[in-house]
C-alpha cells in the first residue's frame, strides 16, 4: 500500500512539472507565431513599398501625359490663331482684288 500512496506534496510537484511543461510548450508556440507574424509584417511592408513606388511611377507618368496634353492644346490654339490670321489676310486680299476688278463710279 505504500507504493500506491503518493503524498500531497508529491502530487503538487508532479502538477507543477506538468504545468511548467505545458507553459514551456505555450511559450514555444507563441514565439513561433510571433516570428511568423513578424515575417508577414516584413512581407507586407515590402509590398507596401512596392505599391508606393508604383504609385510614384504612375503619378510621374500622369504628369508627363498632362504636360504633353497641355503642349498639344497650346499648339492647337496657336495653329487655330494662325489659320484665323491667314484667313483674315486672304479675305482682305479678296476684298482688294474685288475692288480693283469692279470699276468705281
Amino acid at each position: 500500500m505504500a507504493a500506491k500512496y503518493v503524498s500531497f506534496q508529491d502530487k503538487i510537484k508532479i502538477a507543477r512539472k506538468e504545468v511548467s511543461a505545458q507553459f514551456e510548450e505555450l511559450i514555444v508556440t507563441l514565439q513561433k507565431r510571433r516570428d511568423e507574424l513578424l515575417d508577414r509584417l516584413d512581407e507586407l511592408e515590402r509590398e507596401q513599398f512596392g505599391v508606393e513606388e508604383r504609385k510614384r511611377e504612375i503619378i510621374s507618368q500622369l504628369q508627363s501625359v498632362q504636360q504633353y496634353t497641355n503642349k498639344q492644346m497650346k499648339a492647337r490654339e496657336v495653329s487655330s490663331l494662325k489659320q484665323m490670321f491667314l484667313d483674315s489676310i486672304d479675305n482682305h486680299i479678296k476684298e482688294i482684288r474685288e475692288q480693283e476688278v469692279s470699276p468705281q463710279f
